[in-house]
């Protein structure tokens, strides 16, 4: 995915437009510089998944603006089949929510109060 092609919506902006919070799902190098490049200062990156084994951006631009990495990472491939295997027989089920941009707000709200059961899934 190149930065053409990439969409970039924040939410939750600062008085100067540029972006508090970024969530970047996808992991790829591309998402990942231009989620940085319209995060304010103080603003915080939240990687979900695993994204590789390194990312390559410069460290003096997040250092003096204070910029924040958040990581997540849940199981290794073992865990992740045998996840897989469960819900193929049936044993696991999920719970999934899509809403539109134009709700984020209320479901961001819906997150931090623990509202939201499963995986709720924006899409615009």
């Amino acid at each position: 995915m190149d930065s053409g092609h990439a969409v970039a919506r924040p939410a939750i902006l600062d008085n100067g437009n540029l972006a508090l919070l970024s969530v970047d799902c996808t992991g790829a190098e591309e998402m990942i510089k231009l989620a940085f490049s319209v995060l304010s200062i103080s603003g915080h990156y939240v990687d979900v998944g695993l994204v590789g084994d390194r990312i390559d951006i410069p460290l003096f631009p997040r250092v003096s603006r204070e910029q924040v990495f958040h990581g997540s990472f849940w199981g290794n491939y073992n865990d992740i089949s045998e996840v897989m295997a469960l819900m193929d027989e049936g044993k696991i089920r999920h719970t999934l929510k899509v809403f539109g941009f134009d709700q984020i707000n209320e479901q961001l709200d819906l997150l931090r109060t623990g509202g939201i059961v499963g995986r709720a899934v924006m899409k615009f």
